[in-house]
């Protein structure tokens, strides 16, 4: 377990440096360097024992990652029970508060609160999705709401706004619940101004990879100190993955668990609008998401040099097919991208790709790409974000946009869908036939 995690970890760290497009902030330095490192293993039922007696419960999460929310209100389950209780944050401007308490007393949709948060649109799964679990959850358990005005202030009197705000409600007996990012809950931030006014809490944290990586089990949660207790049930890769889909307004994602559903259901659909019957055999689905995806890429049984392009593919975040072995890997959970692997498998699965041509490969990728815009529709073409391009990128970029024009094609003209059936059934023997398809897609369509 300790080798899987650590590939886990190579992986998380490879994202990072991928996705990362702001400067680090020296508190972001500063709170890493101070949160917990190791933890022990706990039972579900310990942590809800330690809740059971405390009046302050201090929720560090990643706002994108929905899996986080819906933990975190699954484990505080019955512990507001008839007391009253507050929910206590300054993640969102004044401005909204109007809107907030709207929503709270249904008077207005979550659809018109996320425009408020400028949050993409709402989906069971997608970043940001669990703002709406916990606005329910708020709703549902009638606590009442104080945001605490965060505009023009600096992030230690944000955090010791919130620690005081949080020591009056408990001295007027309420219960509170403080909810911030998980960095926030650093020692060094929020628990510092409590701990000064000798106020007691428990921190439950999330996206605190460090001690899931050093541990020997996959339990859900771990205590790191007395009163804090990290989540380490889920994979940390699927934050990362969440903060990219989010930065590229990616809403049409997959859950994990059903990337393998969806990928034969792309099939299906793409079967239909070639009109084929052909039967396809059942292809190894991998996702870095998962455990038994890492154990594939460690297996000694696989051979080595399948072992070293899945691994080098799932480090650059991108997605594959290798044919010989009937393996698809999909690091990315988009819609779009699962269904263009589903379109290299059903063209390439019994076919030598070793020997492909530039050319060949282009008009792989613009048939995969126009397989992927008949599951999204409106999957933007992809284009490199390097200064200089390569050609790997310059072949596969003239195949997208190719792939784009078939789609223009297929969606206005009847005789041009007959056209691109016949041209996606064609069996290409040579490079000849290559280049004379090419053309006549090029130049006719």
């Amino acid at each position: 377990m300790t080798e899987l995690f650590g590939l886990e970890k190579k992986i998380a760290n490879a994202w990072a440096q991928q996705f990362s497009s702001k400067k680090i902030e020296r508190y972001e330095v500063n709170a890493q360097a101070s949160l917990p490192r190791r933890g022990k293993s706990v039972s579900t039922l310990d942590l809800r024992k330690s809740l059971s007696s405390t009046s302050l419960v201090l929720l560090g999460d990643d706002r994108l990652n929905p899996f986080h929310q819906k933990e975190a209100i699954s484990c505080l389950g019955r512990w507001c029970g008839k007391q009253k209780t507050v929910f206590l944050t300054d993640r969102f401007p004044q401005k909204t508060k109007k809107s907030i308490q709207s929503f709270l007393k249904n008077q207005t949709t979550y659809s018109v609160l996320a425009d408020e948060f400028n949050i993409q649109a709402p989906r069971p799964f997608s970043p940001e999705a669990g703002v709406e679990v916990l606005f329910n959850w708020i709703k549902k358990k009638k606590l009442s709401f104080h945001l605490v005005s965060s505009e023009g202030v600096s992030l230690v009197r944000r955090d010791r706004s919130l620690a005081q705000e949080a020591a009056r409600y408990l001295k007027r007996g309420w219960k509170v619940v403080l909810w911030t990012g998980s960095l926030r809950l650093a020692s060094v931030h929020i628990p510092r101004f409590l701990d000064s006014q000798d106020v007691a809490y428990v921190s439950l944290l999330f996206g605190v990879s460090q001690i899931r990586w050093t541990s020997n089990d996959v339990g859900r949660w771990a205590r790191s100190r007395e009163n804090e207790f990290v989540y380490v049930g889920g994979s940390p890769l699927l934050s990362l993955e969440l903060r990219r889909a989010w930065e590229n307004r990616s809403t049409n994602l997959v859950l994990p668990e059903h990337v393998e559903a969806f990928f034969y259901k792309c099939i299906q659909k793409i079967q239909k609008k070639i009109g084929s019957q052909r039967s396809f055999p059942k292809a190894k689905i991998l996702n870095p998401y998962e455990l038994n995806t890492l154990s594939f890429l460690r297996d000694a049984r696989v051979k080595p040099n399948i072992r070293k392009f899945l691994l080098q593919r799932v480090l650059s975040n991108e997605c594959a097919v290798v044919p010989s072995n009937r393996t698809v890997l999909l690091s990315t959970l988009e819609e779009g991208h699962i269904a263009e692997e589903a379109a290299h498998y059903m063209r390439l699965v019994n076919v030598s790709t070793d020997g492909f041509s530039p050319l060949r490969t282009a008009l792989e990728e613009a048939f995969a790409f126009l397989g992927s815009r008949w599951i999204d529709p409106g999957r933007p073409v992809p284009e490199t974000t390097a200064p200089f391009a390569t050609s790997w990128e310059e072949v596969h970029e003239a195949g997208y946009r190719l792939g784009a024009k078939l789609h223009d094609v297929w969606r206005n003209s009847k005789k041009g869908r007959d056209r691109i059936r016949d041209a996606w059934n064609q069996r290409l023997r040579s490079e000849s036939d290559v280049c004379r398809l090419w053309e006549d897609l090029e130049e006719k369509m």
